[in-house]
């Protein structure tokens, strides 16, 4: 049992660097008021791919030709990309005014994200209950809504709300089947609750969604490692340290494969 409190807290943690990069597949789908420029949302869905695989280089690269546009976004992605390249004054300073200018719960998650990631998790809350009352707002005109769902879910894991949020992210899959992010979320949300098993299984979707996805690897590595599938756990921490080998949970993982190969 004091295992399991330790793995959980560890969690807690660490799970803010894993999802830095929850928001940009939602940003870079055309949003309903037609208003954001189609460059944009092309651009994010190129450096989206390479967030998502902790290539903070190649995601500035891509982003390189809008980053004059002064959607909210752009803003919010490059405050992402700094905060994986461990700049975080800047990178959160970024999310800021990006959130400032912007109504989307998936900014205001993202800010508080990087928050934590900066030490800040007193702001960092605030952030985060801004992101559910957005969700909710949104929600009340149009209950459809995935990506508000989805950041409601997101927003609720954060706020240790693991009931209300796997309510709200199964939900969000049924409504938008193809986004990665929405059975990673479930995965970790699960994994926080002690329910090992199902969360591998949704971080397997996640994985199966998208190959590149670098914590999807990490987080299901150690929920199969506490539900003794040690081959899983193998090959995704060495598929994770090849993805991701200056990720701040990079030590853990050499600790662990070398654990699981005896």
């Amino acid at each position: 049992m004091q295992f399991r409190h330790r793995f959980t807290r560890l969690l807690t943690v660490i799970a803010a660097l894993s999802t830095l990069t929850l928001t940009a597949s939602a940003w870079a789908q055309d949003p309903p008021k037609g208003k954001e420029s189609k460059a944009v949302t092309k651009a994010l869905n190129k450096v989206d791919k390479q967030l998502l695989s902790r290539s903070p280089e190649k995601a500035r690269q891509l982003l390189e030709p809008v980053m004059a546009d002064n959607d909210p976004r752009v803003g919010a992605a490059l405050g992402q990309i700094l905060i994986l390249e461990e700049n975080y004054d800047e990178g959160v300073a970024k999310l800021k005014t990006a959130a400032k200018k912007s109504d989307d719960p998936l900014v205001s998650l993202a800010l508080g994200d990087g928050q934590v990631a900066a030490g800040q998790k007193g702001q960092a809350k605030s952030a985060f209950d801004k992101a559910a009352e957005q969700a909710e707002a949104i929600l009340a005109e149009d209950s459809a809504d995935a990506d508000a769902r989805f950041a409601l879910g997101a927003a609720q894991r954060r706020q240790k709300q693991y009931d209300e949020a796997i309510s709200n992210l199964n939900q969000a899959r049924a409504a938008d089947a193809g986004n990665p992010r929405i059975p990673f979320e479930l995965g970790m949300a699960k994994m926080a609750k002690g329910e090992n098993q199902a969360a591998f299984d949704a971080l397997s979707q996640a994985i199966e969604l998208y190959s590149g996805y670098a914590y999807a690897y990490y987080y299901r590595a150690l929920a199969a490692n506490q539900i003794n599938r040690k081959d899983i756990t193998v090959n995704d921490l060495d598929r994770f340290l090849a993805l991701a080998p200056n990720a701040p949970e990079a030590p853990k993982a050499q600790r662990i494969l070398q654990a699981a190969r005896g």
